[in-house]
């Protein structure tokens, strides 16, 4: 058997006595992997070894910050991860965010608090992408929420989403302003997002 691409072997060769250091890239995935390695010698049997690399423990990290215009949108929020599902909850946070119940892992689409179909955290970490839709924000304050993930041994990560403060507003009706002769009361409306008056 041939060894696997992630192994290395500093030398790969020597003559009389030696030393042979065995490393390996790191590994995401969850789950132990192995390869095998062989010394070969002229005029003697091959000795295989076999090499086994621990799995990374299961983890879930997801992007810190994400800021978003004052008007309703969807922002893709990514993160990485090994964990055979992930769910995702509104944290902390005066923002109402839609979180739907489906996400993509490597770009195909996953249902959230489900076994991911083939289980990619086995064997490496992989990516996701969750889209969360964002209201509006017709103040004059940035909004804030918590998206947290976590994973199916309770690991989490936390990302918060800032949405910018709406620009300032303030609307009258058009046209003049009609009185009777009596001068009696006219109501006017002011639609706006922000302190005013009347001078």
């Amino acid at each position: 058997m041939s060894k696997a691409e992630w192994l290395g072997l500093v030398p790969d060769s020597g003559s009389g006595n030696g030393t042979v250091t065995v490393s390996a890239n790191e590994h995401t995935g969850r789950v132990a992997r192995e390869s095998f390695i062989t010394f070969v010698a002229a005029n003697h049997p091959d000795i295989e070894r076999r090499v086994v690399q621990a799995g990374k423990p299961t983890h879930v990290d997801l992007e810190k910050n994400q800021i978003a215009i004052n008007e309703a949108t969807v922002v893709s929020i990514r993160g990485i991860s090994n964990a055979k599902k992930l769910s995702f909850t509104k944290g902390a946070g005066e923002l109402n965010i839609g979180i739907p119940t489906m996400f993509s892992v490597n770009g195909m689409p996953v249902q959230q608090g489900v076994d991911i179909d083939g289980d990619p955290g086995a064997i490496a970490a992989y990516q996701f992408v969750i889209g969360i839709t964002i209201p509006d924000n017709d103040t004059t304050a940035d909004k804030t929420a918590q998206l947290i993930v976590t994973d199916e041994e309770g690991n989490q990560a936390i990302c918060r989403i800032t949405l910018a403060a709406g620009e300032v507003y303030v609307t009258v009706p058009e046209g003049d302003i009609e009185l009777n002769y009596k001068g009696e009361p006219v109501t006017i409306r002011v639609e706006s997002n922000t302190s005013w008056r009347v001078i």
